[in-house]
């Protein structure tokens, strides 16, 4: 609306520099030689250089004039093309009837009219210049008083206006956009005061950026009446667009007002049809689409500048790859109201495949920096049709029922300046889960995020890809392959946001009351605290994210207690390795950009405190019992026994450095044994270097205790070492044997002391009677 208002003011700027001309040469005789007069009387007007080839003057029967090669100079600073010129101007007027206030004019021809618009790197445009001098013009209350100059003429006749091969640029150098206007024919009917008479025009416009062609031909019926008041009725407008490398590949529209009226201020169309055909890019789910837009009644007043839609209605047509002709229709009402910069979409229905939405749209500061304020409700749908219809494939999930209830409802705040969107009152229903909450996201280009979202319930499982056997075969990713993170969108993000869950299941692991608090700054990415109730105690946990260097650094907390061990080994890792119940305090730092990466940079410390549990995949009394029959020279008890070591205490403190764990302390109580172990575990070739300690101490029971009475006492060195997975396991039978060579000599040298005591006492008092 804006551009074509400019073009009008153009054209009528132009028509009136041609009309201060026109006036010049009637009032001398030879126009030609007073061309210097003419010139400066423009430059003084406009401040721009004027020129015409050659003027020709007819007084009679008719006084007519005839300009050829006429140009208007481009403002200081832009390019040297004129600003405006014209090949041939022609225009005549009959004398005698001015002489009863009567104005006929034959038709006005301009051939070869070219406008140049331009706008520089600093966003001046070429035509500042003009609208300042008109600015500082002052008015005189004289010239306030004397109206339309319209009202002064009994009659006007004009015998049409006709602009032929007519050319318009705008070159705008701060956005890099070009447009271009060729080919522009204007030509209208007799023009009579209080008639109305036909306007036909003719463009063709390219633009670069898309790269757009557009061929536009319009025709309306226009009335200038003589006090001022106008009307427009009868238009009828077809468009035809073709893109490259544009969204748009063809575009058709046929407008028709067939009941247009404009009089006075008062705007009236009983119906309006916007018939339209488009096809999109092959990449778009919708290729094509063609229907009609109603409109009407429609009434409005341009002095008060207020419109109202009384019924719109959108009736379309829908194709692509999987829609065929699939339906769309959409209904409103609207009002605007530009004195207050406001405009209202009411009764918002839209029908559209799947889709049932109803909704109200409120925009404020139209024409400075807009804003909306919508208020949106979905009804339930099939989102797995829709999307199928939109020609997004899903994969295969887990529940084949998913995603096929949708429904949403939200009140939307749009902002363009500061650049803005909130969602509040935010409600989606998927399937059996309900999200509530809000979210904003501000500066699009470096994006501001804030949300506090709360989540019923939601079984992650049924949206993941069916679990089949062979994803056990399948060989594991290469761990030196590259991570590669979106470094720069991560460091562009600003976030403060919440989210609560209330009932939460992926895989083996079930959870309630999840609560996730994360920010974002510059690229520093943190998650704390992460909080969720999980086999049956509270999980507490931190994580971070620092993308503010090349290299990607990682750090994760957890601080829980009474925490089932071998349960969470189960549901997170699918191992049965270590079972116990306890506390379980970690504090890791890594870095890098792969899997190896994070092995070789793994730091920090971690604590273990775990009672009445079991370490799996060796029987550690089993060994000993094998290891006492064969220093006894018996062949291995026979046993059924579990392999794994029972623990009523297991107590760890290990340190991290560089990938390689480092044990400060390591004690275990079993029921016959008291364990102490020292080593290290080296992460990145996952390998471990362990002495295990075991004092066997007084105890039959538990795990074959009372078969190894005759062990009681002695420390036996366990030796592991080897893969982490299944390390060799070494008892050192050496030391065995010597402490229980020790240990029967020391037996000995008891049993011979007493018995040489008893044989002193008989001995020696044996020739003494008393």
């Amino acid at each position: 609306m804006n551009a074509a208002s400019l073009i009008l003011k153009i054209i009528a700027g132009v028509f009136a520099a041609l009309i201060i001309t026109v006036i010049a040469i009637i009032t001398l005789v030879d126009p030609n030689d007073y061309r210097d007069e003419i010139t400066n009387a423009v430059k003084q007007q406009t401040g721009r250089d004027f020129s015409v080839a050659n003027m020709s003057l007819s007084i009679f029967p008719k006084l007519s004039i005839d300009l050829e090669q006429a140009k208007l100079s481009n403002a200081e600073g832009f390019s040297e093309t004129a600003f405006v010129e014209v090949d041939k101007v022609q225009v005549g007027a009959a004398l005698l009837p001015l002489l009863s206030s009567s104005l006929q004019v034959d038709t006005l021809t301009l051939q070869g009219l070219r406008i140049n618009l331009q706008k520089n790197k600093e966003g001046k445009t070429n035509w500042d210049d003009l609208i300042a001098a008109k600015d500082d013009e002052k008015v005189s209350p004289s010239d306030e008083q004397k109206g339309d100059p319209l009202s002064a003429l009994a009659q006007l006749n004009i015998g049409g206006i006709n602009i032929e091969d007519g050319y318009l640029l705008w070159d705008d150098r701060q956005t890099l956009q070009k447009i271009e206007l060729t080919g522009l024919s204007l030509n209208t009917g007799a023009i009579t005061l209080g008639e109305y008479f036909t306007i036909n025009i003719a463009v063709t416009s390219k633009i670069q950026q898309p790269r757009i062609d557009n061929q536009l031909s319009a025709s309306i019926e226009a009335m200038l009446g003589k006090n001022g008041e106008y009307g427009l009725r009868n238009l009828q407008l077809e468009n035809r667009m073709s893109g490259k490398d544009f969204i748009i590949q063809q575009l058709t529209l046929k407008a028709a007002l067939p009941e247009f009226s404009l009089k006075e201020d008062a705007l009236s169309i009983a119906k309006a049809t916007l018939d339209y055909d488009i096809s999109l890019d092959n990449t778009m789910p919708i290729t094509q689409s063609s229907g009609a837009l109603t409109m009407g009644p429609v009434n409005g007043n341009l002095k008060t500048q207020q419109f109202k839609i009384e019924k719109l209605n959108l009736q379309s047509n829908l194709n692509g790859e999987k829609l065929d002709k699939a339906p769309l229709n959409l209904s409103a009402q609207a009002a605007i109201d530009m004195q207050k910069q406001t405009a209202k979409i009411g009764e918002l229905k839209l029908q559209a495949m799947q889709v049932n939405g109803t909704g109200e749209i409120k925009i404020a500061q139209l024409t400075s920096e807009p804003t909306v304020h919508a208020d949106v409700n979905l009804a339930e749908t099939n989102l797995r049709t829709l999307l199928t219809q939109l020609g997004i494939s899903l994969p295969t999930m887990q529940n084949k029922n998913s995603l096929t209830r949708f429904a949403s409802q939200m009140t939307l705040d749009y902002s363009t300046k500061p650049q803005s969107v909130k969602l509040t009152k935010l409600q989606v229903k998927l399937d059996d889960s309900t999200l509530n909450g809000q979210l904003s996201v501000a500066n699009f280009a470096k994006p501001d995020i804030n949300f506090k979202l709360g989540l019923d319930k939601i079984i992650v499982d049924a949206y993941l890809a069916p679990k089949t056997k062979q994803e056990k075969q399948t060989p594991t990713a290469d761990p030196n392959a590259k991570i590669e993170l979106p470094t720069e969108m991560l460091r562009s993000l600003s976030i403060a946001g919440e989210l609560n869950v209330k009932q939460l299941q992926y895989d083996k692991i079930k959870a309630t009351d999840v609560v996730l608090v994360t920010a974002a700054k510059n690229g520093l990415i943190t998650a704390k605290p992460i909080r969720a109730q999980a086999f049956n105690t509270q999980i507490n946990a931190s994580s971070q994210l620092d993308v503010r260097t090349n290299t990607p650094k990682y750090q994760i907390t957890t601080n829980t207690a009474n925490l089932p061990i071998g349960e969470v080994l189960i549901a997170v890792a699918d191992t049965d390795k270590l079972s116990g119940k306890g506390s379980v305090n970690a504090n890791l730092t890594t870095s890098g950009d792969s899997i190896n990466d994070f092995k070789k940079a793994l730091n920090g410390s971690l604590d273990l405190d775990l009672k009445d549990g079991a370490v799996k995949g060796f029987n550690l009394a089993q060994s000993i019992r094998n290891a006492k029959a064969k220093i006894s020279g018996q062949p291995a008890p026979a046993t059924n026994e579990v392999q794994q070591t029972d623990f009523s205490s297991l107590i760890g403190k290990f340190t991290i450095k560089n990938g390689v764990v480092n044990t400060e302390q390591l004690s275990a109580l079993a029921p016959f044994m008291r364990i102490e172990g020292s080593g290290t575990i080296n992460i990145p070739p996952q390998t471990l270097n362990y002495l295990v300690k075991t004092k066997i101490v007084g105890s039959d029971k538990g795990q074959g205790g009372e078969a190894l009475q005759d062990l009681n006492g002695l420390t036996i060195p366990v030796k592991l070492n080897g893969d982490l997975t299944s390390p060799k396991i070494a008892l050192d039978l050496n030391s065995i044997l010597e402490q229980k060579t020790k240990q029967q000599i020391e037996q000995k040298k008891e049993e011979v002391v007493k018995d040489l005591e008893k044989q002193l006492k008989e001995n020696l008092f044996k020739g003494f009677k008393f």
